[in-house]
């Protein structure tokens, strides 16, 4: 994998790889994520403080047995003003009457109650989350779309999932990456990857 780009986005990732292996080496860990054992147990010290990931006898070990509800949590409590300020920007993109793509980042939630105060709108996502969100709000249509589910993501992924995206059309996408260099967006997981990649290429803008 590339090297996270912040240190932030490298707590992500680590969170995400020990939340959905369990158990991990430190070592592994580093490696893994391309720094010192040494960094590697800074990082992990910072999880910890957060009762996401705790180190048990050089492991670092997943803090909880709901995975999804942790790692769901942590990645909503990082950046939670930028994320709305970031929505809040987007939504010029935005139209009453249009298909919006929505990916299962947490940073796209905020969006949804923004689309509720425009609608008719229609969302089209493989998240859990963003589905109950939009849910909550019945003057939004909502298009869930299925395949092998993901908990540690709360979403769904897989041939099954891109191949029904590939048979929608949306006004425009949006979704997150974990990093973006030179106009072109990163994520670590390849079946995320493929997702998105399918969203956008079904999508106007």
């Amino acid at each position: 994998m590339t090297r996270p780009a912040t240190r932030a986005q490298r707590l992500i990732l680590m969170a995400e790889y020990v939340l959905e292996a369990g158990a991990v080496p430190m070592q592994q860990l580093a490696d893994h994520l391309q720094v010192s054992r040494m960094t590697a147990y800074r990082d992990v010290a910072e999880l910890q403080s957060s009762g996401v990931v705790r180190l048990r006898r050089g492991m670092a070990v997943a803090g909880t047995s709901s995975f999804t509800e942790t790692n769901h949590a942590f990645r909503s409590s990082l950046h939670v003003e930028a994320k709305a300020a970031l929505c809040r920007a987007a939504a010029r993109w935005l139209r009453s009457g249009s298909t919006v793509m929505l990916d299962d980042s947490t940073t796209v939630l905020d969006m949804v109650p923004i689309m509720a105060e425009m609608a008719p709108m229609t969302v089209i996502t493989h998240s859990q989350s963003v589905a109950a969100e939009v849910a909550k709000h019945p003057q939004l249509r909502l298009f869930v779309v299925g395949g092998s589910y993901r908990r540690s993501f709360e979403s769904c992924m897989g041939p099954a999932t891109v191949s029904v995206l590939s048979q929608v059309t949306a006004d425009v996408c949006l979704m997150s990456a974990t990093a973006i260099q030179a106009g072109v967006c990163f994520h670590p997981l390849e079946e995320s990857a493929q997702v998105k990649r399918m969203m956008m290429a079904q999508s106007d803008a």
